[in-house]
């Protein structure tokens, strides 16, 4: 039975991500469609989707690969008698109806993926806590993109009071625009840099090469 691969899973991540990096850099540097700050900030709180699910897509490929891989722990975990070996199309339909699809934090994902993955194929816990924490940030500065509502603005300006030192709340796009002077990059780099990161450790975790 062919294994699902997880190589091909985190190369595909990376790739599409360097990707949105180059067209992100196209942005910051433009002179006349997109001159103005105000114009960029726009185009840069738009990308937040969809560096978003990137992510969220390699979590559940991941997930679905690596209990494709083995599939023991899962058993333990609900109680069944289960081949060790399934088909990816198998494992993919087990994780339905869990509760993690909807992937609340790094640590939530983590906490699942040691109730089903055996720890030889988990490389959900070699993501970092200072990564995983810039991860979970972005999520927020989402959520409040998402839905402008009260309470995603508070827990965004908790993080930007906890983690940043700010006293006033300022749109995600001005945040994410602003140059970070110690990395030589505007803020969104700065999260960019953390999701990659997180799948070089994983794929360090999993024996996996990236070129």
């Amino acid at each position: 039975m062919k294994k699902a691969s997880t190589k091909v899973t985190l190369r595909n991540f990376v790739e599409d991500l360097h990707w949105y990096i180059r067209f992100l850099n196209k942005i910051v540097a433009a002179k006349k469609v997109v001159a103005r700050p105000q114009e960029k900030t726009e185009v840069l709180e738009a990308f937040v989707f969809k560096v978003a699910a990137l992510w969220e897509v390699l979590v559940n490929d991941l997930l679905i690969d690596c209990l494709n891989k083995d599939t023991s722990r899962y058993a333990d975990y609900k109680g069944m008698a289960l081949s060790k070996n399934l088909t990816r199309n198998v494992c993919a339909a087990m994780l339905t109806g869990l509760d993690y699809l909807d992937f609340k934090s790094v640590g939530h994902t983590r906490a699942t993926a040691r109730k089903i993955l055996v720890p030889a194929h988990n490389p959900f816990q070699a993501i970092s806590k200072a990564t995983a924490r810039r991860i979970d940030e972005f999520f927020t500065i989402r959520n409040y993109l998402a839905h402008y509502s009260d309470h995603a603005q508070r827990k965004l300006m908790n993080d930007y009071r906890n983690n940043h030192g700010f006293t006033l709340f300022i749109r995600p796009g001005q945040f994410l625009y602003a140059y970070n002077r110690a990395k030589t990059q505007i803020r969104f780099g700065d999260y960019i840099d953390a999701f990659l990161q997180a799948a070089a450790d994983m794929s360090k975790a999993l024996g996996v090469n990236l070129p």
